[in-house]
């Protein structure tokens, strides 16, 4: 056991190496999800037109503060100091989502606040968004749609990894963002021909 954690350990130092290389000599890098450039319409999306609000996107806590994370495979958090998340996670993913949404499903009117007539609702909640000390980024947890009378219409499960293509942490956020935007677009598949529009 003692062995493996050394190993593990050791794993997690390299790998923050890498990432915080420069730390000693740079002051406070900050960091967005990128947005990809534009893609196109879903081609085969239902015609139909309607209105749908993306709520807040959940997060687990260790996620709340600003600062950029490694998670060994024992569940030890290793926090950067000077790499940082330029605003909170929720209100990036949220942005990143509804742009992408709108771009594939541009059918749909999308929300983000709350108004006065009912409306289908978006639901997602994350339970993994992070990299771990092997350098691969973690994304899992599921989403719902509801109807405008706030019964659950469908819900699906989403969990994706994949390995960063190189250290540092402008990788771990480009790969985070990549593979998120991969998970949006199977959401607009579904959603493309989902009945619940408003």
């Amino acid at each position: 056991m003692n062995r493996w954690r050394m190993v593990y350990s050791l794993a997690a130092l390299v790998l923050l190496a890498g990432c915080s290389h420069s730390e000693s000599t740079q002051g406070t890098q900050e960091y967005l999800l990128s947005v990809s450039r534009s893609v196109p319409a879903i081609q085969n999306a239902s015609p139909q037109t309607g209105a749908i609000q993306l709520l807040a996107i959940q997060l687990p806590d260790y996620l709340d503060g600003n600062q950029m994370i490694i998670v060994s495979p024992q569940g030890q958090v290793y926090r950067s100091r000077q790499h940082l998340w330029a605003e909170p996670l929720a209100s990036q993913l949220r942005r990143l989502t509804q742009t992408r949404l709108a771009e594939r499903l541009p059918q749909i009117n999308w929300f983000v606040a709350g108004k006065d007539q009912p409306r289908a609702q978006l639901q997602i909640e994350c339970t993994q968004f992070m990299t771990d000390t092997q350098g691969n980024v973690h994304i899992s947890g599921y989403w719902q749609l509801l109807s405008s009378h706030h019964e659950r219409q469908s819900r699906h499960a989403f969990q994706i990894s994949a390995p960063l293509a190189h250290s540092g942490y402008l990788a771990m956020s480009q790969t985070l963002s990549q593979s998120w935007l991969k998970i949006v677009d199977k959401m607009a598949q579904i959603l493309a021909h989902s009945s619940v529009m408003n």
